[in-house]
């Protein structure tokens, strides 16, 4: 289903499709999305602090692990407002996870995840097709070029903007990285390996 067609159907309606097979579990979660009913948590300066301290980092230990440098951690634990959502992104996905956060680096740790769609394709088109999709292999690409970007999309039949839409940054940036001038670093590249590996489900 389209973009438009999916921010206009409300909560009740959206669940009413996905019951029925029209819309997959993904396409409910993200009408809800993008009508603003969910969003990526908000981190405050002091929440940053618990979870770095449950984990016992220190703050050069979570900027070792966010590739970020001490500077930008200490930023984060004292102003209000200087976390990008692309960090925001990465800091609940190790939220979520805790020490699973480590699989994505593991190479023993074998993990395969396949997600079945079924036929969902209006007479317009959309975002979404039916297909079979690997979710990726144990081990995630180091480095994310414009030949992984391609495929990662292509892997799940986003456009660039539904891409964009999905990591919680700019279609120009998503145009950058698959046109080679900026590589993903960072909690990009972190969040970029969790869907290779996990599927984009893990960011529901």
């Amino acid at each position: 289903m389209r973009l438009s067609q999916l921010r206009k159907l409300s909560r009740a309606d959206a669940r009413d499709a996905y019951c029925v097979g029209r819309i997959s579990r993904f396409e409910m979660n993200f009408a809800n999305y993008l009508r603003g009913e969910i969003d990526w948590p908000a981190y405050t300066p002091h929440a940053v602090a618990a979870l770095r301290e449950k984990l016992g980092l220190t703050q050069d230990g979570l900027a070792l692990l966010l590739k970020v440098s001490p500077k930008t951690v200490l930023r984060w634990e004292t102003e209000s407002g200087s976390i990008p959502s692309t960090a925001a992104i990465a800091l609940c996905v190790l939220e979520k996870l805790d020490d699973g956060v480590f699989d994505l680096m593991n190479p023993d740790a074998a993990h395969l995840t396949v997600m079945e769609s079924k036929a969902r394709e209006d007479a317009e088109g959309g975002i979404f097709k039916s297909s079979i999709h690997a979710a990726g292999t144990c081990v995630a690409p180091e480095v994310f070029g414009p030949t992984e970007i391609k495929i990662l999309r292509d892997r799940f039949r986003l456009s660039r903007k539904a891409f964009a839409e999905l990591l919680e940054v700019s279609p120009s940036t998503v145009d950058k990285w698959e046109g080679g001038s900026v590589t993903p670093k960072g909690p990009a590249l972190a969040i970029l390996k969790l869907v290779w590996v996990h599927g984009i489900e893990v960011l529901d």
